[in-house]
Order: C-alpha cells, then sequence, then structure tokens
C-alpha cells in the first residue's frame, strides 16, 4: 500500500507542473473570448485621460462635483466637465467613442439598452466640443446616437463627426457618412469633407471644411487604433493610457471655414 501511495504522490509532482500551465492556458483564453464590462453595459467609461487631469463628474440626483479617473462610468443623467489643458476619451460598449476638448462640460441626458442588443444615446453639449466616432452600422441593433447642443440637434447611424458650441453658433463636422442636423428652422443632411452652422432660430447651412478639420479627423483616426487594440482592456482603474504626442488640441484654435 505504501509503495503504491508513493508512486501516485510521484506522479502528481512529476505532472502539477504540466497540469498548471494547461488551467492558466484556458483561463487566459476565457478572459480572451468572454466579453468585458465595457461591452456589455449600456454606460460610458472613461478609457483616457490627457494632459493635466482636470476632470470632474457631477452623478445624477448629487449636489458635490467628483473628480474622475480612468475606468470610472457615465450613466444615464450624469455630467461632465473638462478642464483647461485635458482632454479625454469615453466608450460606449467597446465600439463607439467618444472624444471631449479641454472646457467642454456634457451631460448624458439619455442612454440605455434597446431590446435588439443595441443602445439609445443622446448626449447634450453644454460647451466645448465633442467629436463622436460611432460605432457603423446601428440600424443593425435598431441604435441610435444624437448630440444635442443649443437647441440643434445631431443624429447619426454611423459615422465620424465633432459637434463644436461655440456660444449660440453649433458647428457639426461630418469626416464619414451623413450627419442630420435639426433646428427648429429646418433639417439639413451633412456629407463627409462639409461642417454645418446652425442655432436655435437658424436654418442648418454647409461648407466644405478647413484642411485643419481635415487633418484633426486623421490625427483621430490614428489615434483611436490604439483605443481599438485595447477593447475590452480599459473598463479598470488601470488601463493602458496613450503617450505623450496623441492629443487632438483644442478645436476652437481650428479654423472652420474653408482654407
Amino acid at each position: 500500500m505504501v509503495p503504491l501511495l508513493n508512486s501516485f504522490l510521484i506522479l502528481i509532482q512529476r505532472f502539477l507542473p504540466i497540469v498548471s500551465l494547461v488551467l492558466l492556458w484556458a483561463i487566459s483564453a476565457r478572459a480572451d473570448i468572454e466579453p468585458s464590462l465595457q461591452d456589455l453595459l449600456p454606460v460610458y467609461f472613461v478609457t483616457d485621460i490627457q494632459g493635466e487631469g482636470n476632470v470632474q463628474v457631477l452623478k445624477e440626483g448629487e449636489t458635490r462635483w467628483q473628480k474622475t479617473g480612468t475606468g470610472d462610468r457615465l450613466e444615464q443623467g450624469d455630467r461632465i466637465l473638462v478642464g483647461d489643458d485635458t482632454e479625454i476619451v469615453l466608450a460606449l460598449k467597446g465600439e463607439t467613442f467618444i472624444h471631449l476638448d479641454e472646457n467642454s462640460e456634457m451631460v448624458v441626458s439619455h442612454l440605455e439598452e434597446n431590446q435588439s442588443g443595441g443602445f439609445l444615446s443622446r448626449l447634450r453639449l453644454l460647451t466645448g466640443a465633442i467629436l463622436s466616432d460611432v460605432k457603423k452600422k446601428l440600424s443593425e441593433s435598431q441604435s441610435s446616437f444624437e448630440v444635442d447642443s443649443g437647441g440643434v440637434v445631431c443624429a447619426v447611424r454611423g459615422t465620424l463627426f465633432e459637434v463644436v458650441s461655440e456660444g449660440g453658433r453649433i458647428l457639426t463636422s461630418a469626416d464619414q457618412g451623413r450627419v442630420e442636423v435639426r433646428t427648429s428652422q429646418g433639417t439639413l443632411q451633412v456629407s463627409a469633407g462639409e461642417t454645418c452652422s446652425a442655432s436655435r432660430d437658424q436654418a442648418p447651412s454647409a461648407r466644405p471644411s478647413s484642411k485643419a478639420i481635415k487633418a484633426r479627423f486623421q490625427t483621430w483616426r490614428r489615434i483611436s487604433q490604439r483605443f481599438r487594440g485595447q477593447k475590452g482592456k480599459a473598463d479598470h482603474p488601470g488601463a493602458p493610457r496613450l503617450g505623450n504626442g496623441t492629443r487632438l488640441g483644442p478645436r476652437s484654435a481650428q479654423r472652420t471655414g474653408p482654407h
């Protein structure tokens, strides 16, 4: 009996390292296959903060602003304020990305999951600039994405565009697809390569985007590849951040007309 037990213990000692490696591989493979919280929940995750890190969030129902960091969430009713020399990126389900310029303030006025596994999102820009890189083919999941600013509503079904609030004037630039811009005075389809000017009481009108704006979108496409490369890995405080030299810079410093 004793020799048999000894032989059994020897076998365990010999094969334990191999079994451990197999188990570790299986756990790692499952983690890569299973979707992360960022991919499942209809909430915006703070994916990246650049610059001085002056970012605060006012949660719905609360009266005190709180400093926020990467991995934090924004849900329906939450308000975010980006301060001087700071830029941030938010992610929705790992496929839609939002870039907020410095001195921007935004409210997540509506955000919920629909019955088709998609989402309904409406952001209200109070001041500053929002660049939205929206998941393509939203219609397949009956999803919708809108940005509302100063009585001007910008609606898309999957595109890359930016909305800037300059006092009472709202500028909407499209880089991919089309953006429907609506005011009380009319509706306009803004095509890729165009910038639209509108206000609450002014019908929207479009003109060709400036070279600076087109270059800005090109910079974003380069930056966004690194975010997409980290899909599913940016829903925790230790998520990777972009290095220096990957900021878009303030939109307010760039010309909006033809150049």
